[in-house]
């Protein structure tokens, strides 16, 4: 069993209740419970709380049993925050923890692809052949079909891949499939909606230096009314930035 104390206090200390925290991401009744200690939440919810309270999936760990979360998926997790803080150093030696063998098939094989094909993008000495090629692997890894936010996600690094050699004509197409995946997915995780605004981010910025702003400019205004829908200041603000200098 669990305490939920933590992540009542964080709450009552930033002045939300509960079904403001609930807001986008499950029930107010599940908030009440977790708290309660009488619910263990999904990994998934369980992010996307502490993304709300400003706390790390680690700070409220202890106050889990540790059963209740994969730790492969705990490490990929891990992985993604120091790539997306620009720790590569580091991102490279947690991601080495794993044993490719022991990965469940579908998409944790597919996110561990995703996020090697990643680093490979943004090291000292980029690969982005290296890097597509695991991007490939990370699409056969997927076993659902259609569109889903990891194949958006894909599509926008095989993108960066190929903008990274000046093949721009290529990029273009990637960051095209990306931005119309996006567009149609049906409402996401709190996470997921996070790793969706830093795609946009990639596919705006690509196009306002292609000087496609009209094309810029969408994808800016469909990230802004994302980011503000979920109330992701940080992004909100960012995407309020690019909007006004196109």
């Amino acid at each position: 069993m669990f305490k939920g104390s933590l992540i009542r206090d964080r709450r009552k200390e930033l002045k939300m209740n509960q079904q403001q925290l609930a807001e986008g991401i499950c029930m107010q009744s599940t908030i009440s419970a977790i708290e309660k200690g009488t619910v263990a939440p999904t990994i998934d919810i369980l992010a996307s709380i502490c993304q709300r309270l400003d706390l790390t999936v680690n700070d409220v760990l202890t106050e889990f049993n540790s059963d209740l979360i994969d730790p492969q998926e705990k490490v990929l997790e891990n992985v993604e925050t120091s790539l997306y803080q620009s720790q590569v150093s580091i991102a490279k030696k947690q991601l080495n923890t794993l044993k490719r063998n022991t990965l469940s098939k579908g998409e944790q094989s597919a996110m561990y692809y995703f996020l090697l094909g990643n680093i490979l993008l943004v090291q000292k000495d980029p690969d982005p052949e290296e890097a597509r090629f695991n991007f490939t692997l990370a699409q056969e890894s997927i076993e659902t079909a259609g569109s889903s936010v990891l194949s958006a996600l894909i599509a926008s690094s095989i993108a960066v891949s190929h903008a990274l050699q000046n093949k721009v004509e290529r990029a273009r197409h990637f960051f095209d499939i990306a931005f119309k995946d996006i567009t149609e997915l049906p409402a996401t995780s709190r996470k997921d909606t996070l790793r969706i605004l830093h795609a946009l981010s990639n596919i705006s910025q690509f196009y306002s230096t292609e000087k496609n702003y009209t094309t810029s400019d969408k994808v800016a205004e469909y990230a802004l009314t994302l980011a503000r829908t979920n109330h992701l200041s940080d992004y909100v603000e960012n995407f309020s930035y690019i909007w006004a200098i196109i």
